[in-house]
């Protein structure tokens, strides 16, 4: 059951913050081709992923909800990225992959270390 609820909590959380945090503001200026989210609100989901995962690790499922976090995010985006029109892109291309792989590294590195830290300070705890 610990294994479903950190899945549950990394996904599931991460689609909540995704909306609560970046689903108000999905369109770019197209004057300067800036944004589409202001950069409160990347902070602002980043740390509550981050919170996300910690909290995992209070059972001890820090990887799992890292894991479900990074993809979920990840998915979020791409969806995103391919349902909006982009006022800036010229033509059909698209750069959206790129930042897609580029999320899901950084979220995966970001996250797998934050699990670490949990995890590690989890054990520390319990001893």
């Amino acid at each position: 059951m610990r294994p479903l609820l950190a899945v549950l909590l990394g996904g599931v959380g991460t689609a909540v913050l995704y909306v609560v945090f970046l689903g108000w503001n999905a369109t770019k200026d197209p004057a300067t081709c800036t944004g589409p989210y202001d950069a409160g609100q990347v902070v602002g989901m980043a740390v509550g992923m981050a919170l996300l995962v910690a909290v995992a690790a209070l059972f001890d499922g820090q990887w799992m909800a890292a894991a479900a976090a990074t993809v979920e995010v990840t998915v979020l985006f791409a969806v995103d990225a391919v349902t909006v029109d982009d006022p800036c892109s010229a033509g059909d291309a698209s750069l959206w992959p790129v930042g897609a792989l580029v999320l899901l590294v950084a979220a995966g590195v970001g996250l797998g270390l934050v699990a670490l830290v949990a995890g590690r300070l989890r054990g520390t705890a319990h001893r």
